[in-house]
C-alpha cells in the first residue's frame, strides 16, 4: 500500500492534488488548479497581484526568483515613466484627453498664431493640463476656451467660453448656470426634508394614544385665518418697500482682470480687460499657461489691493532691479568660467572670453525684462 504524501505537500485549497501553481501575492499559498485559485482568492480577499515593497530574506535574494522579482519591478518603473500620457490617464481611470489629439491640437495652434496668442504647455500629468479643457470644433473652425473665474473672495470657478464671446456675456452665462444648479440643489434638499416630515408626522399620528379628543374645527379656521392676514399684511409691506431697497443698493461695477503665468513674485500680476471686448480680443499678444485665468473685482485699476499688482508695475519694478546688475561684471565671470577654469589651455572655448560682447547681454537682459 503506497504511502499517502504529507499535506504540507497537497494543495493548501482540496489537500487531494500536488500543487501546481504559487499566488503571485500569497508566495506561501500552492494550489493545483484554476478554480482553487479562485476559491484562495474569494477567502483571503487577494487580488493576485504581486506586492513589490514586501519585505525578502536576504537568502531568498541571491535566487533566480529573487534576481526576476527585482529586475520586474525596475523594468515597470521605467516602462511607466516612458509611457506616452494618454496610457497613464486610461490607466487612472481618466477619459483620454480630446484636445491632445492631432486635428484638434493642429488647429488650436493655428488660432493661437493666426491671433499672436502665445500658448504654452503644462507638464503632462500636472493639475492644470488636466483641468483644460479647451477644444476646436473642425465644422465651425471656432475655440472654445477653458476660463478659470476668481472672483474677490478667492472662490475658483471654470466654465468653457466661445472666442467671440465677450467677457461680460461669458461671466453673465456662468452666473446663470451656477445659479440654476444652486436652485435645482436647494429644491432637490427641501424635497428630501418634506419627504422626512411627512414621514415623521406619519409616524407620530400612528403613535397617538386612542381617546384624545380632536382640536376644534372652528379654533383651527380662524387660528389660519389670522396667520393668513398676518402674511399678507407682511408681504404688503416688504412689496411697498422693495422698490426703494431695489434703488438704493445697486452692486458695484465689476472689472475684468487677466492673470499673467510665470512671474517673479508672489503676488497676482495682473492686466486689466475691456469686459465687451471678446476672449480673442483679450488674449491677443498676451501668454496663456494652458488656458486663462480671469480675476473679476469690483475695484478699479487705479484702485487695486496691495495684494495685486498690475503687470505696468511689475515690469517698472523689475527695471529698477535690473539698473544697478553690472554687465562688465557678469561678462568677466561667465568668461573665466567658459574660457579659463571650464576649458582646457589652448581648447576651443580658450578664447571665449574675447568673443562675449557687453552689448549683446545687456540687449539680451533688456528683452527679458520687456517680455
Amino acid at each position: 500500500m503506497a504511502t499517502e504524501p504529507p499535506i504540507s505537500q497537497l494543495c493548501n485549497v482540496c489537500h487531494t492534488q500536488p500543487p501546481k501553481y504559487r499566488c503571485p501575492r500569497c508566495t506561501s499559498v500552492r494550489t493545483c488548479s484554476l478554480p482553487c485559485y479562485k476559491r484562495h482568492q474569494s477567502r483571503a480577499s487577494c487580488n493576485g497581484q504581486r506586492i513589490e515593497t514586501q519585505y525578502v530574506k536576504r537568502s531568498q535574494l541571491a535566487t533566480p526568483a529573487g534576481f526576476d522579482h527585482d529586475y520586474n519591478f525596475l523594468t515597470k518603473i521605467e516602462r511607466a515613466i516612458q509611457s506616452p500620457a494618454t496610457k497613464r490617464s486610461e490607466d487612472d481611470g481618466e477619459r483620454p484627453a480630446k484636445r491632445r489629439r492631432k486635428g484638434v491640437v493642429g488647429g488650436l495652434e493655428r488660432y493661437c498664431t493666426q491671433h499672436s496668442i502665445d500658448l504654452e504647455r503644462a507638464p503632462e500629468g500636472f493639475q492644470r493640463a488636466k483641468m483644460n479643457e479647451t477644444t476646436f470644433f473642425r465644422r465651425s473652425k471656432k475655440v472654445c476656451w477653458t476660463v478659470e473665474w476668481i472672483d474677490e473672495r478667492k472662490e475658483k470657478t471654470r466654465s468653457t467660453v466661445l472666442e467671440n464671446m465677450t467677457l461680460e456675456e461669458a461671466y453673465r452665462v456662468k452666473g446663470k448656470e451656477r445659479k440654476k444648479k444652486e436652485c435645482q440643489e436647494t429644491e432637490t434638499a427641501r424635497n428630501e426634508d418634506n419627504n422626512n416630515d411627512k414621514n415623521a408626522a406619519s409616524e407620530g399620528f400612528e403613535s397617538t394614544v386612542d381617546g384624545v379628543p380632536p382640536q376644534d374645527a372652528s379654533k383651527t379656521d380662524s387660528h389660519a385665518a389670522s396667520v393668513q392676514k398676518t402674511v399678507a399684511s407682511t408681504d404688503g409691506e416688504d412689496t411697498a418697500t422693495t422698490p426703494e431697497t431695489t434703488s438704493q443698493v445697486r452692486k458695484p461695477a465689476l472689472h475684468f482682470y487677466l492673470h499673467v503665468p510665470r512671474c517673479l513674485y508672489q503676488q497676482p500680476v495682473v492686466t486689466a480687460l475691456d469686459g465687451t471686448a471678446t476672449i480673442t480680443e483679450c488674449l491677443r499678444n498676451r501668454r496663456v499657461l494652458e488656458f486663462p485665468t480671469v480675476y473679476v473685482l469690483p475695484y478699479p485699476p487705479e484702485s487695486l489691493p496691495a495684494s495685486f499688482i498690475t503687470e505696468e508695475k511689475y515690469k517698472e519694478r523689475l527695471r529698477q532691479e535690473y539698473k544697478d546688475v553690472d554687465v562688465a561684471q557678469i561678462v568677466r565671470s561667465v568668461g573665466a568660467t567658459v574660457g579659463g577654469k571650464g576649458a582646457l589651455d589652448g581648447g576651443i572655448f580658450a578664447s571665449q572670453e574675447d568673443k562675449l560682447d557687453e552689448k549683446a547681454i545687456l540687449e539680451m537682459l533688456r528683452r527679458d525684462i520687456q517680455a
